[in-house]
């Protein structure tokens, strides 16, 4: 009886540890099968994406396979991001009561890269991203919350060692080194150089960082609806022309981002760059922009408020 104990107690960690291996082996089975059947084939391959804009429609995520994303992190909070869940739907997963917003917790995805590897046949809007870790699936909720690697080179390559002019609103003048804290004061007329572009990783905005001739570094957010960058910076190879254009006294308001009576209107978008809307009326035009109004009148400014 002792002898049969023995042997049974040698048998049973051998008979578990079998089916363990077993297991394991199957479940690794399944995780290739799936990953096989997320890879990119020759059925799902689409044009190369135009890098030029960031963010596409809905149902047009496809256009997305074969790039890499850039989970952007958010302005000021840290709430769930809507539009990536993980296959099981659990990990990661997480509820924010006061908005009601379900998704991946914030800090298990903020500033991390994904190559965006296929999608789901059943549902074209939701796409499959994959990196070292784990396989995501994104679906159009996601919108903004990404950022294309390839748009970001696109604007690199289209704006890095372009030269601008700075301008001055309202007489502020002070800046802060981007790499030393410290501050200094800037001028009207200053010429500047965009270095290169970062993504700040705060709120997620592309910001350019522009060098003067004193190697002096500011950061200007450069792309989107928060953008003053054409505000405070204008083109220099632009700049002599509107110089020529416009004369001294015109060109001089519109580095200080001021307006007067009889300036014409091309300026006024140089100095305040472009309103919101324009309403006509029979004294002319009002121009509507965040801060007031502009009146013109055979193109030219009659008054403001």
């Amino acid at each position: 009886m002792k002898k049969f104990l023995l042997m049974l107690a040698l048998i049973v960690p051998m008979l578990v540890w079998g089916q363990v291996r077993i297991e394991k082996s199957a479940s690794q089975r399944e995780i290739e099968r799936k990953n096989d059947s997320l890879r990119v084939t020759d059925e799902n391959k689409v044009a190369v994406y135009d890098s030029i804009s960031n963010y596409v429609k809905p149902d047009s995520l496809f256009m997305l396979i074969g790039q890499r994303i850039i989970i952007t992190p958010h302005d000021k909070d840290k709430k769930p991001y809507q539009g990536f869940y993980h296959l099981n739907g659990e990990k990661y997963a997480k509820v924010d009561m006061q908005y009601l917003q379900t998704g991946c917790a914030y800090d298990s995805l903020a500033g991390r890269i994904f190559n965006v590897i296929g999608f789901d046949k059943k549902f074209p809007r939701k796409l499959y991203i994959a990196d070292a870790n784990d396989t995501l699936y994104m679906d159009s909720n996601a919108d903004k919350d990404y950022l294309i690697e390839g748009y970001l080179t696109k604007l690199s390559q289209m704006n890095v060692g372009k030269k601008y002019v700075r301008s001055i609103i309202m007489g502020e003048n002070d800046e802060t080194d981007f790499n030393t804290g410290k501050s200094f004061k800037v001028y009207a007329g200053q010429v500047w150089t965009i270095k290169r572009l970062i993504i700040n990783p705060e709120n997620g905005r592309i910001e350019a960082i522009l060098s003067n001739a004193k190697g002096q570094e500011v950061s200007e957010c450069l792309v989107g609806w928060l953008s003053f960058f054409n505000i405070y910076y204008k083109p220099k190879s632009e700049s002599d022309k509107w110089k020529r254009k416009y004369g001294e006294y015109c060109w001089k308001k519109i580095l200080h981002n001021e307006i007067y009576v009889g300036m014409p209107k091309g300026a006024v978008k140089l100095a305040w760059g472009e309103p919101k809307y324009i309403n006509d009326a029979s004294y002319g035009e009002q121009w509507v922009y965040s801060n007031g109004y502009v009146y013109i009148k055979n193109g030219k400014v009659t008054g403001w408020n």
